[in-house]
């Protein structure tokens, strides 16, 4: 399969962590409580900030997922709705 592909199926299969990653990156980049820069960045600049987190992700998804079989929040899932951790395939 091709690289590229790798990287957004990795992506998926940490969707919930990633969502959760980009709200913390989101608000520590623009909140008093990191670099507050919400009202100051504009509408292109917040995409390249988008972009960035996004390509950010993609090698760190796959590398997580190269040491461990699921993101932290997907084991948290799976042990609520399933009362078991996911298992290793």
């Amino acid at each position: 399969m091709n690289t590229a592909v790798l990287y957004f199926v990795e992506l998926l299969v940490l969707a919930p962590s990633n969502y959760v990653l980009q709200i913390v990156i989101g608000t520590t980049i623009h909140y008093g409580y990191g670099l507050g820069l919400y009202g100051k960045v504009g509408a292109v600049q917040g995409f390249v900030l988008s972009v960035a987190v996004f390509a950010m992700q993609m090698p760190l998804s796959a590398l997580y997922l190269a040491r461990l079989p699921t993101g932290p929040l997907e084991w948290l899932w799976r042990r609520i709705s399933h009362g078991r951790p996911a298992v290793s395939s």
